[in-house]
């Protein structure tokens, strides 16, 4: 669902979204209204009366427009703790009940004279003004709920690119903790078997060259298969035998159950590595 809608924020500019609300909003009232218009003039047509009910709705749009975009900035300090609950709450009461009699002034002035060509039928009693209290209320509730709905999915997109990087992060640094120190030694290693002439040097020029070609290139992609990764740490190990010739006994026991499965390229690497540096072995034989 969250992709759905990022994928839409990315094709439609936010304006879009907020006409296409309006437009939806107008052509429903228009409906909704429909028979009341009718009953006022019966003698148009279906079209005209669907017509004359959206030119209505069109007309409280100057009212309820400012009152959900001043709601919207309400909201918008509220969550950035510019202002208190209370005070939200004290100004947002105050907006719909300007609203409420504006709807009024409207529907007495506009409504009643020009659209519907009647005189004006409507007091300014506490039952009109509850009318128009629940009229304005409506479209500001719903473009609220919608509002608070899209920041909740930005709040979690937001939180998953963090949780995200804080993985990444992690990931890069478990990758850096390589010891660099691994291939000086090895190519000492190698050089004093060069110096040797001994037949196990291309066999070990070979496996520190698909360590380093791994390492260079197969930890950029996302994901290696469990057999690739099972493979580099084999190949360390051996190198490292090489590290400590005659002094080092390794068993590498492993129950793999698909070895085309995938994982983070070299998250195994690092444990390992360290698994030598802090042994009893690599002290004693550092010392």
């Amino acid at each position: 669902m969250n992709t759905v809608f990022r994928n839409l924020k990315l094709n439609v500019p936010r304006i879009g979204y907020h006409i296409l609300f309006w437009t939806m909003y107008v052509l429903f009232k228009a409906y909704i209204n429909f028979d009341s218009v009718q009953s006022i003039h019966p003698d148009r047509s279906e079209s005209c009366i669907f017509l004359t009910a959206a030119q209505i709705q069109g007309v409280y749009l100057f009212i309820k427009l400012p009152m959900v975009y001043l709601l919207f900035n309400i909201l918008g300090k509220l969550m950035n703790n510019r202002i208190s609950q209370a005070s939200a709450i004290a100004i947002s009461f105050c907006i719909l009940f300007t609203g409420a009699y504006a709807f009024i002034l409207m529907d007495q002035f506009v409504i009643q004279p020009v659209i519907y060509h009647t005189g004006s039928n409507r007091s300014f009693g506490l039952a009109s003004y509850f009318y128009a209290m629940m009229i304005v209320s409506v479209p500001c509730g719903a473009a609220l709920a919608i509002k608070l709905f899209n920041i909740n999915l930005e709040q979690r997109e937001t939180q998953n690119q963090i949780v995200r990087q804080k993985l990444e992060t992690e990931l890069r640094f478990l990758k850096a903790q390589t010891n660099p120190h691994f291939l000086f030694n090895t190519l000492n290693n190698i050089y004093a078997l060069a110096r040797k002439k001994s037949e196990h040097t291309a066999d070990v020029v070979l496996k520190l060259s698909k360590l380093l070609r791994f390492m260079l290139y197969e930890s950029q992609k996302q994901s290696v298969s469990i057999g690739e990764e099972v493979q580099i740490l084999e190949d360390y190990m051996e190198l490292e035998k090489i590290r400590y010739p005659g002094k080092l006994s390794l068993k590498f026991n492993k129950s793999i159950d698909d070895m085309s499965q995938t994982i983070p390229p070299l998250i195994l690497l690092p444990f390992l590595e360290n698994a030598f540096k802090g042994s009893a072995l690599e002290a004693y034989f550092t010392s």
